[in-house]
């Protein structure tokens, strides 16, 4: 009976770890199957991955032994790159967080680089307006806790009362500092979008 429990939870395991190892395959074997090498490169290059990536779909496609034709791969990457390396496309990669593997050919990188620089300070003022909003959000709830506690232990409400004060202090001080990256996130919208409008 153990044992054939035993058996039953290790092939739910590997049915699980075969799931998740499935989900790490950049190709399913019908893919691979079926692939037009140069249509997979240029995905890949629209979407800014580096030339090792090929190796990711190499281990995926010898399952079923097939290997990809690197150089269609690597011409439809190149084409794909033209349309990745946009300065449009460089703000958007920024502001999202996403990162840049300095993929662009020398031509195009300059531009690039630059609106990706613009598209990163947007998105790093975001992250720093939200974590402010989200430490105020906090603070207020601790603020209304504290004070529904109030009276219901008289001796300790002075220092409910002297809590609620340094919470005052502290929301008020964050206050000011999301207006201060709000201004800062502003300019930096501001700048992307004026660096778009002078292409």
């Amino acid at each position: 009976m153990r044992a054939t429990a035993r058996l039953a939870v290790s092939g739910s395991v590997l049915g699980v770890l075969a799931i998740v190892v499935a989900s790490c395959q950049t190709m399913s074997k019908e893919e691979c199957a079926v692939a037009d090498w140069r249509i997979v490169g240029e995905t890949d290059g629209a979407a800014g991955r580096t030339t090792d990536y090929i190796l990711k779909h190499a281990k995926a496609c010898q399952r079923i032994g097939i290997e990809p034709d690197q150089s269609a791969w690597l011409a439809g990457r190149e084409a794909g790159l033209i349309r990745y390396c946009t300065p449009q496309n460089a703000v958007r990669v920024g502001s999202e967080g996403k990162s840049y593997a300095n993929v662009c050919p020398p031509q195009l990188d300059g531009l690039f680089t630059q609106g990706y620089q613009l598209g990163k300070r947007v998105h790093e003022a975001r992250a720093r307006r939200d974590s402010i909003q989200s430490d105020i959000s906090r603070k207020e709830n601790e603020r209304r806790e504290l004070t529904a506690s109030l009276g219901k232990d008289p001796a300790k409400d002075a220092a409910i009362r002297a809590q609620i004060s340094q919470l005052d202090r502290d929301i008020g001080f964050l206050y000011g500092s999301q207006n201060s990256v709000n201004l800062e996130l502003g300019r930096a919208e501001a700048e992307a979008e004026g660096f778009l409008t002078t292409l």
